[in-house]
């Protein structure tokens, strides 16, 4: 699988927290005000995040999952992922805004057996901040020297958790949170999500706090930030914290911080992820609930291109089994050696064919030497396998089927070694919807055919109960 390239060049964080970054010269999303835009960050140049904010944080920059281009900010989830940085903005401003578009995990992270959201799940992530750096977290001062106002997801809900003087008379002892309880955000879509500050002027309580979900707008009024000081906002936080409740990573991309209201960029439109995949294709739902899950990343990224009728290669299927086992977006690290003869050091497949066979989901096509013959289609029967042992564990043996469902896949003592695998495959539904139109249920497995790009997808989607989405 060929991963998509970088894109737009986004601002870069570098090492130094200290000077003030040179204004924004990439091109930035429509209708955004230039002369007001103080920072934004698209993920797709090479040094974006670079240490300190991502050193010691097993959060990453990561391709294949993005609103906008090819790349996204993965944060992972618990305690021990946090990170923080503190950004100078080149201006310091009484009033500013941040914006960025996220996506929550995948859907069966969030949810429980019946269906319902987890609750209690906690997440604070990047935000504005002003003052003398002593809004460090967990709620409110006594002195007015700062202000954070971070991003905040308390699952199912979204919004801002405000820190510093302003806490008091709002919470008593805690830090505000302005919440938008109006909408679920953990559904596995993209979203929006924008905060105002306004800071008052000092000795008068006219500050404003905002924030907007996907449009919708809470906020606060009458706040004291500074009192009788006049310290502005003056850095973009990238900060993140979860407790070890939290189910799985969130996605952030397109962060944008101005003097002016941003606003929310649309959705990609249903079908724009790869121009070979239309909507009337007869896998286009399963192929964009796979992409939009981090699962694929496509063929090409010139178009992008999904390549669904393109036959799937044993390469291709390691990194369809390793994802759809820990998850979209993962990757596997890089060996140090190759545990097959046909695998070289340096091939883009080697770390995906390794951690496929460290799992235990295959050893080779050949045991002397060991093979694992990268290059070589899969067929259909094969594919039968490897999501069934996704949807079961790398252990699963399915038992010898009893009735026949396909006229070329028979049953009984002298059945082919495949039968009990597309039977099985059969009786848990990830098969019977994956063929194209003309040949779905004409009572045909085809199961020495070559699997398709479109097919794997199909069944992939069925294995990670993404097919309904």
């Amino acid at each position: 699988m060929v991963m998509a390239l970088a894109g737009l060049v986004g601002w870069r964080i570098g090492a130094a927290a200290s000077p003030a970054p040179a204004a924004v010269e990439q091109a930035l999303p429509p209708g955004l005000n230039p002369a007001d835009v103080l920072m934004y960050e698209d993920f797709e140049g090479s040094t974006t995040l670079a240490d300190p904010a991502l050193q010691d944080s097993q959060s990453e920059v990561i391709s294949g999952i993005a609103f906008s281009g090819s790349r996204s900010l993965k944060m992972c989830a618990g305690n021990a992922c946090k990170f923080s940085y503190r950004m100078q903005l080149p201006e310091s401003v009484d009033r500013a805004y941040a914006r960025y578009m996220f996506m929550v995990g995948n859907y069966e992270a969030f949810y429980d057996s019946n269906g319902d959201p987890y609750t209690g799940e906690h997440y604070k992530n990047p935000g504005l901040e002003g003052g003398d750096n002593s809004c460090k977290g967990g709620g409110s001062h006594r002195e007015a020297n700062c202000i954070a106002a971070r991003t905040r997801l308390n699952v199912p809900w979204a919004g801002m958790h405000l820190e510093g003087y302003v806490a008091y008379g709002i919470e008593g002892d805690g830090a505000a949170n302005v919440l938008d309880k109006s909408i679920n955000v953990v559904d596995g879509q993209w979203h929006c999500l924008e905060i105002m500050v306004k800071l008052n002027t000092p000795g008068l309580q006219d500050g404003e706090a905002k924030v907007w979900v996907d449009g919708n707008e809470t906020a606060l009024s009458g706040l004291d930030f500074r009192k009788d000081k006049t310290w502005q906002i003056s850095k973009y936080w990238w900060t993140y914290w979860s407790n070890d409740n939290w189910r799985g990573p969130i996605y952030i991309d397109d962060v944008v911080v101005s003097k002016s209201r941003i606003g929310c960029e649309s959705a990609p439109e249903p079908g724009g992820s790869f121009q070979d995949v239309p909507p009337t294709h007869w896998a286009f739902s399963y192929i964009e609930a796979l992409y939009q899950g981090g699962y694929v990343a496509g063929c090409s990224a010139e178009g992008p291109l999904y390549c669904p009728e393109d036959s799937m290669t044993r390469a291709e299927s390691a990194v369809f089994v390793e994802r759809g086992l820990w998850g979209g977006g993962y990757m596997p690290p890089e060996p140090s050696q190759s545990s097959f003869e046909d695998v070289a050091m340096g091939t883009w497949y080697l770390k995906w064919v390794e951690a496929l066979y460290q799992d235990g989901f295959t050893s080779g096509c050949q045991l002397a030497p060991p093979l694992y013959c990268p290059l070589r289609v899969h067929s259909r029967a094969e594919a039968a396998v490897f999501f069934e042992r996704m949807l079961h564990g790398a252990d699963y043996d399915p038992p010898p089927p009893t009735t026949a469902h396909y006229q070329d896949v028979p049953v009984g003592p002298h059945a082919p070694w495949y039968s009990r695998w597309v039977y099985a495959a059969h009786t848990d539904g990830l098969v019977q919807q994956c063929e194209d139109d003309a040949n779905r249920g004409d009572g045909l497995y085809r199961p020495l055919d070559e699997l398709t790009r479109a097919e794997a997808a199909c069944m992939m989607a069925f294995a990670k109960g993404l097919a309904g989405q």
